[in-house]
């Protein structure tokens, strides 16, 4: 499989027409194909002429007509570029990030996904939840993700049915004792940074099999501290693991890491 990054909106539907021919022929003349795609909306100063509708739904209908099968995609989320995942009907991984431009602020609800993808990573994003259900989405990794009251996680849960891995890094004051113990029993997976109280991973259903908590390695937490979240884990029969995140020393240890290994269990 071959990865290609996208500047979208720095060139014209005809240039980009050909950068994506070449790279596909490429792909082609070695026997593989283009399944995956990074990308890229342009910056341009206040004094130039901005990118408009127009040019995103252009340069959509040029990516979906040339790689209609790409199964896995990191996409900046602004309006304009809203109707990307959902015209992917072979999507299964998707990336979602605040744009880094900072020209718009990212719409606050997820758009409309489809329904073949399994696996999504929000990323430094507030969000009030998804525009509509995620029936076959599998694994939810949330990385400083914001939500006005921890009732709105619950409810995102709630419109992935089939969801098994949860991933929480950096996402503050996103579960509360109450709100985790209506966390769905079908989540079987879930990884916590210490931004999560110890209290409402503690209130964690039995239905849930592993607890990952990562802490940053200079907090230099000794494991007699974490007893009580242990302990409620070991009541619960919740595989218990502590791991330290990379920051001035140990071992890194990022949420995707964390997803891919229990992926590869469950398959």
């Amino acid at each position: 499989m071959v990865s290609r990054s996208l500047d979208i909106g720095a060139k014209y539907p005809a240039r980009l027409r050909e950068e994506i021919l070449a790279a596909r022929d490429a792909a082609r003349a070695a026997g593989d194909v283009v399944d995956s795609l990074l990308i890229h909306t342009s910056y341009r100063r206040a004094s130039e002429a901005q990118i408009t509708q127009k040019d995103y739904g252009e340069a959509l209908k040029v990516v979906r007509t040339l790689l209609p099968d790409v199964s896995h995609m990191e996409i900046p989320l602004r309006n304009g570029t809203r109707l990307f995942p959902s015209s992917f009907r072979n999507l299964h991984k998707l990336v979602l990030s605040r744009s880094g431009t900072g020209l718009t602020r990212p719409p606050t609800i997820i758009p409309p996904l489809p329904p073949s993808l399994e696996y999504l990573h929000l990323r430094h994003l507030e969000t009030d939840g998804f525009s509509s259900m995620c029936p076959n989405l599998k694994t939810l990794l949330l990385t400083a993700v914001t939500f006005p009251e921890p009732d709105y996680l619950i409810r995102c849960l709630r419109d992935t049915p089939a969801l098994e891995i949860l991933g929480l890094s950096c996402v503050r004051d996103s579960l509360t004792p109450t709100t985790s113990a209506k966390i769905p029993a079908t989540v079987k997976h879930v990884y916590s940074s210490d931004s999560t109280s110890r209290g409402a991973l503690a209130a964690l259903p039995d239905t849930v099999s592993s607890l990952t908590y990562v802490e940053p390695a200079h907090l230099l937490t000794r494991h007699s501290q974490l007893s009580g979240l242990s302990y409620s884990c070991h009541k619960k029969k919740i595989s218990f693991t502590r791991k330290e995140e990379a920051c001035r020393r140990g071992p890194h240890y990022p949420v995707e890491a964390w997803a891919e290994e229990k992926l590869k269990g469950i398959a």
